[in-house]
């Protein structure tokens, strides 16, 4: 079930992919390892980028309800 904030599973934003039911134990040539950890770091990116914006907007949604400090 995606996060509202982020728009995907918990799941996939550890993983960079959504669970499959079967396991493969074979070897993985090294360009592929390499693949993955970009596209996990280029994901890792994005939901920064989502997380930071949702808080952004919490923020302008809260802070417009606050009375201004008094001086």
């Amino acid at each position: 079930m995606p996060h509202s904030a982020t728009g995907v599973s918990p799941f996939y934003a550890n993983k960079g992919y959504n669970p499959q039911l079967t396991l493969s134990l074979k070897d993985i040539p090294f360009h592929i390892a390499h693949e993955v950890a970009e596209d996990l770091r280029s994901l890792h990116q994005f939901l920064w980028d989502k997380i930071n914006t949702a808080n952004q907007a919490y923020s302008k949604h809260a802070n417009a309800r606050c009375k201004p400090t008094p001086n």
